[in-house]
């Protein structure tokens, strides 16, 4: 089956939004574009970009932020299935994400 969506991320910026959490800190913030800090140097796959925190320095403390997917209508499909590639590098007892 063709995917009807597929997004690597080498086109730019097709939809996706990132905002600072109210109460984060403004140092800290999704970004897209080709990571190179630590444990992210790069997307997945053979892919150049990827959205990270903070592309190319660490995440400050008290950061909080979103980042949101284009709108997707599954409403006509009886059957469907989401499926993404995460890699993090958290603080343990300190850090987390949903």
């Amino acid at each position: 089956m063709t995917p009807s969506y597929c997004d690597d991320f080498e086109s730019g910026n097709i939809g996706w939004s990132s905002q600072i959490a109210p109460g984060g800190n403004p140092g800290t913030n999704w970004e897209l574009g080709a990571p190179n800090f630590q444990s992210t140097t790069g997307g997945n796959g053979g892919s150049l970009n990827a959205w990270d925190i903070n592309l190319n320095t660490t995440y400050n403390d008290n950061a909080n932020c979103d980042l949101y997917s284009p709108y997707f209508d599954f409403s006509t499909i009886g059957a469907g299935r989401i499926e993404f590639f995460i890699n993090y590098n958290l603080e343990d007892g300190f850090d987390g994400g949903d």
